[in-house]
């Protein structure tokens, strides 16, 4: 069966490999959000969304493909009760900026398009109530470079991040989703430091919504949180990354039972180039005054950084409606060293209690990579049943089994 090829798993830990797919020969892919038994993919370099049946999570197989617009990325989606926003920027990956991570993440992005052509700005919205066709419904344009990443689990508000003209970077805008289908920009904010020169690269990546507040990763400038209940956006509380020595913030998962944020500094560099990234927990019960109180433990079973790829966290899974919602244990991919599960219900205690690193992709297709043929893994979503949908940029999607479910 085409696209759907079992492959053994490099090294696991209570976790069981059921399946690979290379999503029918594009296999690039980022964020995964899953609807009716059915996973719907980004592809960052080839462009689109693929949808893949997962409902035999031992045998995925690819049933739809949507291309991206020419010129244009879409990086990622949210999926709610049938409806599919997917976001649209300006495709740079052919750059020389975007080629080389330690300018492309050590500095602000910047609104330069010369060159590029013809893209396209905004959040595309289609119907997936019938998963295998998907169908655009509406289009909401933003002028400027576009949208990176959104934030939306149904009800009235949504986040994204995305570069307006007059900003050098990625900042939060706040949609309203009174009609799914047809989102409006309501307002926008971005932090003070922002503007200031030589503090690294400040943008939002994205901003999770907890209540009415947004829990924003913003790369150099760490944790922001903001009250997003009225016409704008009101600063509430921040913490910067000297605080726990990292930076490049990119996931800032509240735990609002718990009054905590898991906070994920993103690794860009390979050998670990660009420092120690790691993932942390932080008290936010008073969120005008967020501390750090734990860190969780780095994969430790060999020694990744003396790989190839890159080594470190990238995202977590974040808690969504109908999928694997748990405060005590959390869900990240670690890169070269796939995905980590973790026990955090003590917060002085930390524990990995389970791991799975998935095969080598066949070749490369990140225009980034090295030579070495490793796993990166890059995105994931967890059932409420503890399968793990976890997403490669050169290898597709791999589905492994919880077995602490």
């Amino acid at each position: 069966m085409t696209g759907a090829v079992p492959r053994l798993a490099a090294a696991s830990h209570r976790m069981t490999l059921l399946s690979t797919c290379d999503l029918a020969g594009r296999p690039d892919c980022l964020q995964i959000m899953l609807w009716r038994g059915h996973a719907f993919m980004t592809h960052p370099f080839s462009g689109g969304f693929s949808v893949v049946d997962v409902r035999d999570p031992r045998q995925p197989r690819p049933v739809a493909h949507v291309p991206a617009p020419p010129g244009t990325k879409t990086l990622h989606l949210q999926l709610s009760d049938g409806i599919l926003l997917v976001t649209n920027e300006a495709d740079d990956s052919a750059s020389r900026k975007y080629l080389d991570k330690a300018q492309y993440f050590g500095a602000q992005l910047g609104q330069d398009t010369s060159g590029l052509g013809e893209y396209s700005a905004g959040v595309r919205v289609y119907d997936v109530s019938v998963p295998a066709r998907p169908v655009e419904i509406g289009f909401l344009a933003i002028p400027g470079f576009g949208v990176h990443r959104l934030w939306w689990a149904g009800g009235g508000l949504a986040t994204a991040s995305y570069m307006p003209p007059g900003h050098s970077d990625f900042i939060l805008s706040v949609l309203d989703m009174s009609d799914p289908a047809v989102p409006r920009l309501r307002s926008h904010w971005a932090p003070e430091e922002m503007s200031q020169p030589g503090s690294g690269r400040i943008g939002l990546h994205h901003a999770i919504l907890s209540g009415d507040l947004a829990y924003g990763a913003w790369r150099a400038g760490g944790l922001h949180i903001t009250d997003v209940s009225g016409e704008a956006p009101r600063p509430v509380g921040s913490l910067g990354p000297d605080a726990w020595n990292g930076g490049n913030t990119h996931t800032t998962l509240p735990l609002a039972g718990r009054g905590l944020v898991v906070l994920a500094d993103e690794s860009v560099q390979e050998h670990a180039a660009d420092g120690t990234r790691r993932i942390w927990l932080l008290n936010v019960s008073d969120p005008h005054r967020p501390r750090v109180i734990g860190v969780l433990p780095e994969p430790a079973e060999q020694d990744f950084r003396a790989l190839g790829g890159v080594f470190g966290p990238h995202n977590l899974h974040e808690n969504r409606p109908g999928t694997w919602q748990s405060e005590d244990v959390i869900f990240a991919t670690y890169q070269n060293a796939g995905v980590r599960a973790y026990d955090i219900s003590d917060p002085g205690a930390i524990t990995e209690i389970g791991f799975a690193v998935p095969p080598p992709p066949p070749k490369n297709v990140d225009p980034r990579a090295g030579d070495a043929l490793v796993p990166q893994s890059a995105d994931l979503l967890v059932t409420a049943e503890g399968l793990v949908l976890v997403s490669d940029l050169n290898a597709g999607l791999t589905i492994t089994q919880f077995e602490g479910a």
